[in-house]
């Protein structure tokens, strides 16, 4: 166990230097630190203010699942995104479900359920624009074949689990970790108790508007902000592309795969690499500083947990 851990430990140290190598070999100073004085601060101020939009619309939504109050769902969704700035892999997701058990008395294993829902539908916006963006990227057959045999496949889950979630529980008694096994199906009776159809509609709906919200941000950035002069469909793929960089679980708050993701995307329509990083890199701040000062503003108001039971 320990030997593996010190291999992994060593390919995430080399990833980062293989990320940071690619985003930083052809970087011209003089032009980089040009380019990081060039953006229009009411353009970033628009996207701070899109960016809090966004953040009012996953509350929203968590709203739907939870079935908390709004107040509750904006605080905790803050202090997550607070949290996931600091932490890598997504760790922050956890502590939504840590602030609704400390100040509101919210059963752990009912949020944790609600947060694995939420992030499912979230890999499943993704994974359709992955899919639409390949369309654009590559011509190989093999690799659509793949990404289509992954959406469909999250579309039958989606489905079991809504419609057939018996089905499912039975599937999960083959699970070879028991502690695993156990935990998935806490989580899917949940799920499937708590989650009506008209609830589910709304989810759908609002996991769409929480991922429209998301790419006007990318949008007024590169077209307000920046003189890249991308397409709509152009931008798209740099959103879908840096997406995924950004989640990748290797540092906190996606630095250097969100840059990486950044550069190559850019790069596919003559953006420099050095336009490129700056690009990536003020709007990487920007975005840190929307989610971090909230979230600390509401851990600082917090004083002690609220004495109300669920």
């Amino acid at each position: 166990m320990e030997i593996k851990r010190i291999l992994i430990l060593l390919l995430k140290i080399l990833l980062i230097f293989i990320l940071g190598y690619y985003a930083l070999r052809s970087i011209e100073i003089d032009i980089f630190l040009n380019e990081l004085t060039n953006y229009s601060s009411v353009s970033l101020l628009l996207v701070i203010a899109i960016l809090f939009l966004t953040d009012i619309s996953v509350s929203f939504r968590w709203m739907i699942i939870s079935k908390d109050k709004f107040i509750l769902s904006f605080e905790s969704t803050m202090v997550a995104a607070t949290m996931n700035i600091l932490l890598p892999a997504r760790l922050g997701e956890m502590a939504k479900a840590i602030y609704l058990k400390q100040y509101y008395k919210k059963s752990f294993n009912r949020s944790l359920s609600f947060i694995i829902f939420e992030r499912f539908f979230d890999v499943l916006f993704l994974s359709a624009g992955a899919l639409f963006v390949l369309y654009f990227l590559v011509d190989n057959s093999l690799y659509k074949s793949i990404f289509i045999s992954i959406f469909a496949f999250q579309l039958i889950l989606l489905f079991i689990t809504k419609s057939h979630h018996k089905l499912l529980l039975n599937i999960i008694r083959f699970f070879p970790v028991r502690f695993l096994r156990v935990y998935i199906r806490k989580i899917t009776k949940t799920i499937s108790r708590k989650m009506n159809t008209t609830t589910f509609v709304y989810v759908v709906i609002t996991t769409l508007i929480v991922w429209i919200m998301n790419f006007t941000v990318t949008f007024t950035f590169l077209h307000y902000a920046t003189g890249f002069n991308l397409s709509l469909t152009e931008i798209f793929v740099v959103f879908i592309i840096s997406g995924v960089g950004f989640v990748l679980p290797l540092l906190p708050a996606g630095a250097l795969t969100f840059q990486a993701g950044y550069i190559f995307a850019l790069g596919l329509y003559g953006v420099s690499e050095t336009e490129a990083l700056a690009a990536s890199l003020v709007f990487h701040v920007v975005y840190i500083i929307t989610m971090i000062v909230p979230g600390k503003l509401i851990l600082l108001y917090k004083k002690r947990p609220a004495e109300t039971n669920e």
